[in-house]
């Protein structure tokens, strides 16, 4: 009984340590040409652009939750109209054409917080959870102020969003960051994870994957470096001197990989961990796209490859802040 408790602790000790190595960076062996992201049924004459996002699955249905959108001639630069803060998109069977449902536009807005939408988690079949990042006030002023979550009921056409405690954020500018305005990623455990930045450090929060801990503040707990805790005053970085991005889980590398973008916008960054608290590995340049000015706030598509040796990767361009979508053929 004593052999057999040492070796058991042995072995729990030795996994963990095995686990909190710090993996090889993920390297891109081959990158398509890059391809305009369109909508399928946009306005005659005209064609939707669309300012970065944070991709979300509920049951079956795989959609992007977009950023600022505007309604152009078909070139996607000329004549522009905002429209909204944010917009609902169904992916389609091709990761650069995306289907528009009907009133699927400045959703979660309420009065004066006006903002976007990040990954959106389901619970069940029709419904999830995400998280809205408030940006603007009825001032005028803009900026990142805090964020708060949300339920996305996707069951029909029409995607309706409710505001969880009457719309209060939960953490805003006094917090280390505001959590999930650097993506949301579903864990392996029975938790959901939030990036949150402060566009210099990435910190991270997590809360058991149901609406009612969602729905409450006191359930998050927050890493201070060893462990997860309850007083986000004690929170660290997970990343460091690193922008806004958006995790994903990687099936070919069995890990988590997070995207983001290199100082200048000179790039597509991935680096991965095999926990979503890290270690991570450093970052390595996967792509840019220096002819439209640079590239910004990717998010990665992987159910199009469930393998997992690609992935679609989508992307913002500086010159016109509309989207991009290249596909990446993992070399390591």
């Amino acid at each position: 009984m004593f052999l057999f408790t040492s070796y058991t602790v042995a072995f729990t000790a030795l996994a963990s340590f095995v686990s909190a190595q710090t993996p090889a960076a993920p390297i891109a062996s081959v990158v398509s040409d890059p391809t305009n992201v369109t909508s399928d049924d946009p306005p005659a004459g005209k064609q939707y652009s669309r300012d970065s996002g944070f991709p979300g699955t509920v049951g079956t249905k795989s959609f992007t939750m977009n950023y600022d959108t505007s309604l152009c001639d078909t070139d996607e630069t000329s004549n522009c109209v905002f429209v909204a803060t944010n917009s609902f998109v169904d992916h389609t069977a091709n990761p650069a054409i995306v289907h528009d449902p009907p009133n699927g536009m400045n959703l979660c807005n309420t009065g004066d917080q006006l903002g976007w939408v990040t990954n959106v988690i389901g619970v069940n079949s029709t419904h999830g959870v995400g998280f809205f990042t408030n940006i603007t006030h009825a001032n005028g002023a803009e900026s990142a102020h805090g964020s708060r979550p949300i339920i996305m009921d996707v069951s029909n056409d029409t995607p309706v969003c409710t505001n969880i405690d009457n719309a209060v954020e939960f953490w805003t500018l006094s917090n280390h960051a505001a959590y999930s305005n650097g993506g949301v990623i579903n864990g392996t455990d029975g938790y959901i994870y939030l990036y949150g930045t402060n566009n210099t450090d990435i910190y991270l929060a997590r809360v058991l994957l149901n609406v009612k801990s969602v729905s409450s503040l006191s359930a998050y707990q927050y890493w201070n470096g060893d462990a997860f805790v309850s007083d986000e005053s004690a929170a660290t970085p997970v990343l460091t001197n690193t922008y806004g991005g958006s995790p994903f889980f990687s099936t070919h590398y069995n890990s988590y990989v997070y995207l983001s973008e290199a100082a200048y916008f000179a790039g597509v960054l991935a680096a991965r961990a095999d926990q979503p608290q890290g270690p991570f590995s450093s970052f390595t340049n996967l792509f840019n796209d220096p002819d439209r000015g640079g590239v910004y706030l990717p998010y990665a598509l992987p159910q199009y490859d469930t393998t997992g040796q690609t992935v679609a990767i989508v992307y913002s361009v500086v010159d016109n802040f509309s989207q991009r979508v290249r596909t990446i053929t993992w070399g390591n």
